[in-house]
């Protein structure tokens, strides 16, 4: 069974793909990011920051920032084949057990699409899933004082757009269009090869965790 675990506003939901062909080489991948919806006002819930750690396709974190007017403060922590949702305004979370057979967890930037090719393109990936797809280099963009690469894809419907800044070589912002879709991630920190800090794929001390039915292996 293949794993992706992502939060969608301040929900968390379950879901699984094809596996992805790429590991991290045991390091660590550290992104913020924010997603920009046109047709969501500015200063939503649904538009704050979120943070992701993950290392290869086992052990995952991603937490969101506290919502006062919900009562929740959600993350996620995936330790294959353990996972749990949390609420840490309460405290409180559920545990579920991956029944397997195979025991991995994925990332998707674009949950909501439906296609299988757009759905592959993961978080602390893109540059792969850019290249193996052999983008097409459109030209560099100077924005408040930094230079920028970009490259395009066409996939299924869709129009991917990837920037990139120009000395880092890192995300920093990711643009999708197919048709009354327009939705953009804004990478504010992406770091990647970094040395992996274990203690973030453990529990909060004091939550509370009750079980829950994973969903069948297919």
């Amino acid at each position: 069974m293949h794993r992706r675990i992502y939060f969608l506003t301040a929900l968390l939901f379950w879901a699984w793909i094809v596996p992805a062909a790429w590991a991290d080489n045991g390091t660590m991948t550290h992104i913020v990011f924010r997603m920009v919806d046109p047709n969501i006002p500015e200063g939503h819930f649904a538009m704050a920051p979120k943070e992701i750690w993950r290392i290869d396709l086992q052990y995952m974190r991603m937490e969101e920032v506290p919502d006062p007017d919900r009562g929740i403060h959600g993350l996620v922590i995936v330790d294959e084949p353990n996972a749990f949702m949390i609420n840490r305004y309460n405290n409180q979370g559920q545990h579920m057990v991956d029944p397997g057979p195979t025991f991995e967890v994925h990332m998707p930037i674009f949950p909501f699409r439906q296609s299988s090719e757009t759905s592959k393109l993961e978080f602390g990936h893109e540059l792969e899933f850019f290249s193996q797809r052999k983008a097409k280099k459109m030209p560099n963009v100077k924005a408040k004082g930094k230079r920028y690469k970009s490259y395009m894809l066409e996939i299924d419907g869709a129009r991917l757009i990837l920037f990139v800044d120009e000395v880092t070589g890192k995300p920093t912002q990711l643009s999708l269009k197919s048709g009354k879709d327009d939705y953009s991630v804004h990478y504010d920190i992406y770091e990647s090869g970094l040395e992996p800090d274990m203690t973030l794929f453990k529990v909060p001390a004091g939550v509370k965790i009750s079980e829950a039915e994973a969903p069948s292996a297919h």
